[in-house]
């Protein structure tokens, strides 16, 4: 691992959907070198009396923040140091969460055009293994990669045919 990095980060990504983006406007302010966000009420959003606390602004600190305009390859850039530690032996988990339509799917797998985490780490390891046995005759690997999904509390293997 990166011997600056911690061995569990946590970023997150703004992503709103396109057709709900207007009620986003000045709601989230990413801040403070990109780690850290302020979400504020949304422009023109009226609450109660009693849920006044529910308005006031929330700090919250994350390892990094990705803007509504980060594209897959910085996202991908941030990400690559743990996904490439799994060359030198350790294992690693990039785990994606977040509500029904947030992007992780989008995230992890992308598009041919814009390919996510996934494709560009399987991509990269092969690249590693084949430029690695060329030169190295000596050199076995072994690779084992888990692609689950938990949805409504049914556990899935998205390997499976």
């Amino acid at each position: 691992m990166d011997p600056e990095g911690e061995p569990v980060q946590v970023f997150v990504r703004i992503r709103p959907e396109e057709k709900d983006a207007t009620k986003l406007e000045n709601a989230v302010t990413v801040f403070d070198n990109n780690k850290s966000i302020r979400l504020s009420a949304p422009d023109g959003a009226s609450y109660s009396r009693k849920s006044v606390t529910a308005v006031d602004d929330k700090v919250f600190a994350f390892d990094h923040v990705f803007g509504e305009q980060t594209s897959q390859e910085e996202v991908y850039g941030k990400v690559a140091q743990h996904a490439n530690a799994v060359i030198r032996g350790y294992n690693t988990t990039i785990f994606a969460y977040g509500s029904t339509g947030s992007g992780k799917s989008y995230t992890m797998t992308g598009s041919s055009a814009k390919p996510g985490i996934i494709p560009r780490v399987v991509s990269e390891i092969f690249s590693i293994i084949e430029s690695t046995t060329s030169q190295e005759k000596d050199v076995m690997f072994y690779v084992r990669i888990s692609y689950v999904e938990l949805y409504n509390n049914n556990f899935r293997n998205l390997l499976e045919a």
